[in-house]
């Protein structure tokens, strides 16, 4: 049969975080038949097995407890750009202590004194232990949030910026308009719109709904882009690109 092979358990539950069974591993010595013996903790948990599973696959991309720990305590490091990703205080934001959770870790550790804490509750022990650790820690996730929002929109104005300073140094786009505003011009000839000398962007819209009577019933746009390239070849090569 298949039955006496090793799982070699420590090993398995440290690398896949296997759920656990109770509140505390243990792992039992040798039975004596004369001798009753206390089990042996190996490590504390407060969590069950699903939640347990869960936060230790949240809690992966963290740097260690002890670290977490020195960041929210001071919380002056926590305003700083590379402290911890905005997505990873969002993470501890979400899976913070209970007082519920902070009780019950207090009774454990007075009943196992010196035995850790298995690996997700060493992140809530060491949250836990820093004084006004809820509100430090909502302040840090909305600070990181708010720079996340604000550098992504500085990055579009920046875009915006640049696109609307290069129309307007644009000589080929302005002889563009300028073919535009004549062929306009030509067509409204005769009318109170005849003699423009400029016009909104709206109104350039409007030239792709006038079409030609005749041959291949092209638009006013379709014109003005024809004229502009075989008066402007060079002009029309730039826009282009």
């Amino acid at each position: 049969g298949l039955e006496g092979a090793s799982a070699r358990e420590a090993e398995l539950e440290e690398a896949f975080r296997v759920p656990q069974v109770g509140v505390a591993q243990v792992t039992q010595g040798p039975t004596t038949p004369c001798v009753d013996r206390e089990p042996e903790v190996r490590w504390m948990k407060i969590l069950d097995p699903q939640r347990s599973q869960k936060l230790a696959i949240a809690f992966r991309p963290l740097p260690e407890p002890k670290t977490v720990k020195r960041l929210l305590a001071g919380f002056r490091g926590c305003l700083e750009e590379a402290a911890l990703p905005s997505e990873q205080v969002r993470i501890l934001a979400e899976f913070m202590p209970t007082p519920k959770m902070i009780e019950g870790m207090r009774r454990e550790e007075g009943l196992h004194r010196g035995v850790p804490w298995d690996r997700p509750e060493q992140y809530l022990r060491a949250v836990a232990s820093v004084p006004h650790f809820e509100a430090r820690l909502r302040s840090w996730a909305f600070l990181a949030g708010s720079r996340e929002v604000g550098e992504e929109l500085y990055a579009k104005a920046d875009k915006v910026h640049a696109g609307a300073e290069a129309l307007g140094s644009s000589a080929a786009l302005r002889q563009l308009l300028a073919v535009a505003l004549a062929v306009g011009n030509r067509v409204n000839a005769g009318t109170p719109r005849g003699r423009a000398e400029g016009f909104s962007l709206e109104s350039l819209l409007k030239f792709d709904d006038v079409r030609a009577t005749t041959g291949e019933r092209r638009s006013l746009l379709q014109f003005v882009v024809w004229s502009y390239k075989q008066d402007y070849p060079e002009g029309a090569e730039a826009l282009g690109r």
